[in-house]
């Protein structure tokens, strides 16, 4: 069999298609589509019934000596078996599936990237972002989408965890559980850790009291439990020794425990002692005021300065549960909701078609 043409770097893209990762690496691979189609490749590999490691396919363009664009396969490149020329066989006879199916991998990689970028604001968008008050718009929709109130953290939240017959000093301690291992958990996981916790008798007392393997079992299956459960007994034994066993009423006091941040700090100063120093920021606000184009911040902290400057003071108490509940019905991290979304038509980053009537009006 003649020896296909393989083209120089300056006349074609190389798809390197690697089971070797490490050696792949050491190779030029330029395709950002090589996993999805080594994954084609590895299907199909047992009708090749050969023990091969790699091989690279070329995209040929239509120039030089090869007038004819077609997806080679350099044999040299496979590793040796007793069936080399078996597999060749097989992959040139395949070569013209796999060019098609990398040019229509391509274009599906391009329409995806599109779409997470969300699509240009039309007109109503531009005509609302003229005005100061779009986010007064877009939260009068976002209120009216959660007048329901049956989100897990309307339900599960850290102000619903907290025993409201216990003592003043024993329900502000355990608003603060919650809220630390709220973090990097599910809200189901997090009431049902706390259900434990309360059942057992939480207080700082006791939680200095109980051996970490036990409150390891207790906490389990939350998010990095093992650590939680270290900074719960640290945090303890400095309420227990500088703050006669309550909770801290200041932004820096609260901030000064281990595994308590600025959003857990301003949380527990609103739920446990009804005071607005701030608003918390978490992840679910961060990414929806970025997504309503309200700022362009890349950590919570810049968004939490940006935010407080933007509102006023009476909304940083309610932000947080509206935007929190918002993203996790609607403004989901992964493949938003936006066609059910209220906001779809001011909102910069929506995926959702425009409706003709709208797009009608603009015009």
């Amino acid at each position: 069999m003649q020896q296909p043409y393989l083209p120089s770097h300056s006349l074609g893209s190389p798809f390197l298609l690697a089971y070797d990762k490490q050696e792949a690496r050491a190779r030029d691979e330029k395709c950002i589509l090589h996993c999805i189609i080594l994954d084609y490749i590895k299907g199909d590999s047992q009708s090749f019934r050969s023990p091969h490691k790699y091989f690279v396919a070329h995209s040929v363009p239509i120039m030089h000596n090869n007038p004819t664009p077609q997806c080679c396969f350099d044999r040299n490149c496979i590793r040796s078996s007793f069936k080399t020329n078996r597999l060749w066989t097989s992959l040139y006879f395949h070569r013209y599936t796999i060019f098609l199916l990398t040019v229509r991998l391509f274009f599906r990689h391009i329409r995806m990237k599109r779409t997470r970028k969300g699509r240009k604001p039309d007109a109503a968008v531009k005509k609302v972002c003229d005005i100061e008050d779009l986010w007064k718009l877009q939260l009068e929709k976002i209120t009216e989408m959660r007048k329901s109130g049956d989100a897990p953290v309307d339900t599960m939240g850290c102000h619903k965890l907290a025993d409201p017959l216990a003592t003043p000093e024993t329900f502000r301690f355990q608003v603060l559980l919650a809220l630390m291992l709220s973090s990097q958990t599910k809200d189901e996981v997090t009431s049902a850790a706390m259900m434990r916790l309360r059942n057992y008798g939480c207080n700082v007392d006791a939680m200095l009291k109980i051996p970490t393997s036990e409150l390891e079992k207790l906490l389990c299956p939350v998010g990095f439990y093992r650590r939680k459960a270290e900074y719960i007994q640290k945090a303890a034994a400095i309420l227990k020794e500088k703050y006669n066993g309550d909770v801290p009423d200041s932004l820096e006091g609260l901030c000064s425990l281990p595994g308590v941040g600025p959003k857990m700090a301003h949380l527990v100063l609103q739920i446990a002692y009804d005071k607005v120093d701030g608003i918390a920021v978490d992840t679910h606000v961060h990414r929806i005021v970025n997504r309503l184009g309200w700022m362009k911040t890349d950590t919570p902290e810049k968004t939490r300065a940006k935010l407080q400057e933007l509102l006023p003071r009476s909304y940083w108490t309610t932000i947080n549960p509206l935007l929190v509940g918002f993203g996790q019905q609607t403004c989901l991290p992964v493949k938003p909701k936006c066609g059910i979304c209220l906001c779809q038509e001011i909102c910069p980053s929506s995926t959702a078609k425009p409706s003709k009537k709208s797009s009608g009006e603009t015009n």
